[in-house]
């Protein structure tokens, strides 16, 4: 078995105990907060911890895992540092305008609500730094730790809300900070194996899944890296691209939060639970597949075509949303869910799970298609992709939500995505020498 198709095998099975443990949290907070204005609160805070993870991973993802081998951890820990710093300090600022300036104040004012916010913005600003660990280790062939991360989240947000119940968005923010503080322990380097530094005598590269390549002497990696020599020396604007790529496309739940304020209260929270369920289709294959798709862009003569791989991930996604879709409208499963939580959870979210399959097939299809652009291509293009993607998602949803209501949502995310097919399809990897990432 190759080591493109052990990372599948892996992180997919991993991705399912991801899954269990999300839905569990999901229902758990939907038991007892349902669509209510604290669950929004938490719901918004998330959002931010979310995005953050999701676009300093993207960003760190694309820069060290095609970065050669003989750069040391060390160097590109410290390479990334600041940047990780400075997305983790937007993802704080990123609280006021998506709890809304008012009811962040009045929630501010009430000191459970506060420690809430606190604790969520704690874990905002850790999000990128845990991002920034999770790729390195990724880099290693070590991406079994990063599911520490994924798993924590998860894990804490649960017993949060099971240590503290009936303490509104308290119980499961701390839960989250907790949990987000032990994964992003978990993928620390740790020793000489993990954490190498220029003088040590030894690298490590990686090789598939779990198991890092055989330990190669100093004395035959050759000279620096040139794309670090050429970060430190000139004008690289290269990780300022990855960073406006992931910010913009990976915007999906900041926008949904600003506009859910255009909705009663609970909307948010509604969409949120909506949301489990998309992402349970696509969880299983994203981080596999992102993984997976970058080692392969990072060879232009390697690998199978991008579209072919693009469109088979796209429509595995679709069909297991749609029989997702097809299990909440089913009367059995509808009724057992509301005997559990106690109100009609699976006929509040059904019509939005089902209107978002054109967006899951997209969105997954882009998701493999687009890395051999990031890696070789002219960002400049792919984020002129991205912010067209992005005005016409906000216009769609400012028009639309009147008459569609929370069904504007997954309508104006498939949008987005139809738009973002242009940022690689048809366009083709430069030939000759591997363009390194850079830090």
């Amino acid at each position: 078995m190759t080591s493109s198709a052990r990372t599948l095998r892996t992180m997919g099975l991993l991705s399912l105990v991801t899954l269990a443990l999300g839905a569990a949290r999901e229902l758990l907070i939907a038991r007892d907060l349902r669509a209510s204005a604290d669950a929004d609160l938490f719901f918004r805070g998330l959002v931010a911890v979310a995005t953050i993870r999701a676009c300093a991973l993207a960003v760190y993802r694309a820069r060290w895992i095609p970065a050669a081998s003989s750069t040391s951890t060390a160097t590109l820990l410290r390479a990334g540092a600041r940047s990780a710093t400075w997305i983790g300090a937007c993802g704080v600022l990123s609280l006021i305008p998506l709890v809304g300036p008012r009811p962040l104040l009045a929630a501010l004012a009430a000191p459970e609500s506060a420690a809430a916010i606190a604790a969520l913005a704690i874990a905002a600003f850790l999000a990128a730094w845990s991002s920034h660990l999770r790729a390195l280790a990724e880099r290693r062939g070590r991406e079994i730790r990063g599911f520490g991360v994924d798993w924590g989240l998860a894990l804490g947000t649960i017993a949060g809300i099971v240590a503290l119940p009936g303490s509104a968005a308290l119980g499961p923010s701390l839960g989250l900070l907790g949990g987000m503080v032990v994964g992003t322990a978990m993928v620390l380097p740790r020793g000489d194996a993990d954490y190498d530094d220029s003088s040590t005598d030894y690298e490590h590269s990686s090789t598939g899944a779990g198991e890092p390549a055989p330990r190669v002497p100093a004395a035959e990696r050759g000279a620096p890296d040139p794309a670090i020599e050429r970060a430190r020396t000139t004008d690289d604007r290269r990780p300022i691209g990855l960073l406006l790529d992931a910010l913009l496309y990976g915007n999906l739940g900041v926008v949904d939060s600003l506009f859910t304020h255009l909705l009663a209260v609970g909307s948010l929270a509604v969409l949120s639970y909506a949301g489990l369920f998309v992402n349970s289709a696509l969880m299983l294959l994203t981080g596999a597949v992102t993984v997976v798709a970058l080692r392969l862009a990072a060879d232009p003569e390697r690998g199978p075509p991008m579209g072919r791989w693009a469109a088979f991930g796209g429509l595995t996604v679709a069909l297991g949303l749609g029989v997702i879709a097809a299990l909440l409208g089913w009367a059995p499963i509808a009724g057992w869910i509301e005997r559990v939580l106690g109100w009609d959870l699976a006929r509040s979210v059904q019509p939005i799970v089902l209107w978002s399959l054109p967006y899951a097939f997209l969105r997954l299809a882009n998701t493999i298609g687009r890395q051999r652009r990031l890696v070789h291509g002219d960002l400049r293009a792919v984020v002129a992709w991205d912010a067209a993607g992005l005005a016409a998602r906000s216009l769609l949803l400012a028009l639309a939500i009147p008459g569609l209501g929370l069904l504007a949502f997954p309508l104006a995310a498939a949008l987005a995505e139809v738009l973002q097919l242009a940022a690689w399809v048809r366009t083709r990897a430069p030939s000759g020498p591997q363009r390194r990432a850079t830090p």
